[in-house]
């Protein structure tokens, strides 16, 4: 075996990335709960002729797209977890598709308050008993789905779910709200003849939507650029580095994420201690998340960072 197949052997790229079972299952149930939810409003909308249950229909499909996308993240993800190719790992699959379902999701914010405008300024007629019904079942699902998804437990990779377990979730809060405001909005025109009531929640719900959108699109944003690791886990890096050898001098150093909680660390080091790449292997590799960090040692110190 040469070297190359040794540290095949001894090193993996898997990340955890084979382990999310749980979160996979329960992405694949909400996707296919949304999906017959869709048939069965398409169905009826049509057999009925209902406008607002056919109208909902094509909207729960547009989200048993983005959620079936989730799904097939997940089955590409642990498929190519060893795959050589990918340098890191496959864990940016999933940030892949979170960042995209977050970006549906922003769209889909824009709609709501575009909307909700759209109301305030022209207040139309509401059919009341048809509309309940919708907003009813609608919620109804949501509350299924949030149900599944909640209860899932954390996996053993790395200690939280990964960004597109939470872009999964946030589609069924935001739809869950959505269905929230409707029946709040439905029954204030109804019985008290509140129109404005209906629009004013649906903005209220896209705020808190939005502040979630914007903190998914941030972190999935993150991990697919490579963004260093915040100050703090840097701060952790170098002091266990200089808990080994306290002259060391880190010439340069890079700490970044490969998945939730999963970080790949590599440094640069001088130090005249007898100490090799491997001990300062093994102490970065006792801090939480760090995987396969990388260390070269120089002998002819420049600047330090």
């Amino acid at each position: 075996m040469n070297t190359y197949q040794a540290e095949q052997a001894v090193f993996d790229h898997e990340f955890g990335n084979t382990q999310r079972k749980s979160d996979e299952s329960r992405t694949q149930w909400v996707s296919i709960l949304t999906f017959l939810t869709m048939i069965a409003e398409i169905t009826v909308g049509v057999w009925s002729g209902s406008v607002a249950l056919l109208a909902d229909g094509i909207h729960m499909g547009a989200h048993a797209l983005a959620l079936g996308l989730a799904t097939l993240a997940y089955r590409f993800t642990r498929k190519y977890a060893n795959d050589r190719r990918l340098s890191w790992g496959s864990g940016k699959i999933n940030g892949l598709v979170a960042y995209t379902s977050s970006l549906f999701l922003l769209f889909t914010v824009v709609s709501i308050v575009y909307e909700a405008c759209e109301r305030l300024l022209h207040p139309t007629f509401l059919h009341y008993e048809e509309a309940l019904i919708v907003a009813f079942v609608g919620l109804v699902i949501n509350l299924l789905s949030v149900f599944i998804l909640i209860k899932a437990p954390v996996d053993h990779s790395g200690g939280k779910h990964d960004h597109n377990f939470k872009a999964v979730l946030i589609h069924v809060i935001a739809d869950s709200l959505t269905s929230v405001g409707a029946l709040v909005g439905i029954l204030a025109a109804w019985v008290l003849g509140w129109n404005w009531v209906d629009p004013v929640v649906g903005l209220i719900a896209s705020w808190f939507i939005l502040k979630w959108v914007i903190n998914l699109i941030k972190s999935s944003a993150a991990v697919l650029l490579d963004r260093e690791a915040d100050p703090a886990l840097r701060e952790k890096v170098l002091k266990a580095l200089r808990t080994l050898s306290p002259e060391v001098i880190v010439l340069d150093l890079h700490v970044w994420a490969v998945g939730p909680d999963t970080w790949v660390v590599v440094a640069i080091l001088n130090s005249k201690d007898p100490y090799t790449s491997e001990d300062y292997r093994a102490v970065l590799a006792r801090i939480p998340g760090v995987n396969h960090p990388v260390v070269e040692l120089k002998f002819n110190a420049v600047e330090p960072i």
